[in-house]
């Protein structure tokens, strides 16, 4: 009997403590990818929220210095710019790191709403260099114009400044309101989205708890503590709070059609 049982021990002890070492290991490792991955979704919605945060900042800044520059409401378009003293940050959302998303293809788009926002950015960053190139120029001539020209019209100044500038200002000028007028819904859709996107995704990870009978039960993981919150903008900075564009900018934006949020494929 004894040689029986050493001869079961021999047998079924390496492959129990091969199947435990096995399951132990496996463990391990999706703890692991838990980890790794719960933190590459934080981060990249943490680079929305920075992102975001920048329009806001720039928004207000914007809207507050046109309507100090547009008090009379006959001002151009173009007068209404000022080299701005903000930049936007290099947050760029790192789309490989958040790869795990594209297993599932109902959260798929989610890429798409992220790709936006970055297009979004860099075009903010561009645009707003161009603009500060140019505002220093034309604030200069101004300056030289009323000196030689106390009561110089705008049609003085336009030409002191010249065509080609006072219609790229008017351009810059415009694109810059039509930006801060409809983009926030583009951000906030982008993190919401991905938001969701995570939270769906870690509900495939699980653990073992006890249910009331005391039996094992296998409860999805709920992280909805654990990822970053996007919260209402600051007093200050909502769009309802914000200065009204000067007459001559708004009419200007009304013109143009609003544009889809979808990114052309």
């Amino acid at each position: 009997m004894a040689s029986e049982v050493n001869w079961l021990t021999l047998v079924i002890g390496p492959f129990i403590g091969a199947t435990l070492a096995f399951g132990y290991n496996r463990y391990l490792d999706k703890e692991k990818r838990y980890q790794e991955q719960l933190i590459a979704g934080n981060l990249a919605l943490l680079t929305l929220k920075n992102q975001y945060n920048d329009f806001l900042l720039f928004r207000r800044s914007f809207r507050t210095d046109a309507a100090r520059v547009g008090t009379t409401g006959t001002e151009p378009p173009w007068a209404l710019v000022r080299p701005a003293y903000f930049s936007f940050a290099d947050y760029q959302v790192d789309s490989k790191s958040i790869g795990f998303l594209l297993n599932a293809k109902e959260r798929k788009d989610v890429f798409d709403k992220i790709e936006l926002v970055q297009i979004c950015h860099r075009d903010m960053k561009g645009i707003l260099a161009l603009m500060n190139e140019h505002a220093i120029q034309v604030q200069k001539k101004i300056a030289e114009t009323h000196v030689s020209n106390p009561s110089a019209s705008w049609t003085d100044l336009e030409n002191a400044i010249g065509k080609d500038v006072e219609a790229l200002m008017t351009t810059l000028a415009i694109g810059l309101a039509i930006r801060t007028e409809r983009n926030e819904a583009i951000y906030t859709a982008a993190f919401e989205a991905l938001r969701k996107s995570l939270t769906l995704h870690f509900q495939s990870f699980y653990d073992w708890t006890l249910c009331g009978c005391g039996l094992p039960w296998r409860r999805s993981r709920d992280v909805e503590d654990l990822l970053i919150k996007l919260k209402p903008p600051q007093k200050g900075f909502n769009y309802s709070e914000l200065c009204s564009l000067p007459k001559s900018l708004d009419d200007q934006v009304k013109m143009i059609p609003q544009e889809s949020d979808e990114i052309p494929v």
